[in-house]
């Protein structure tokens, strides 16, 4: 999450793949996918995502 934050911050969309989260407890995983959709630094520019989804070109 912080990794992601700061990297909206500074400019990048950020994609978060959610299967690829990881947390001691299911409510810290959906959090941190609300936090990536709702807080003021990366509302804008971050999108979630499933790893299959992701394509390199």
């Amino acid at each position: 999450m912080h990794t992601a934050t700061a990297a909206a911050f500074r400019g990048y969309r950020v994609m978060v793949p959610v299967d690829g989260v990881s947390a001691t407890s299911p409510y810290a995983e959906q959090y941190t996918a609300w936090h990536m959709l709702n807080s003021p630094g990366t509302k804008d520019r971050a999108t979630l995502t499933k790893v299959s989804l992701i394509r390199i070109e």
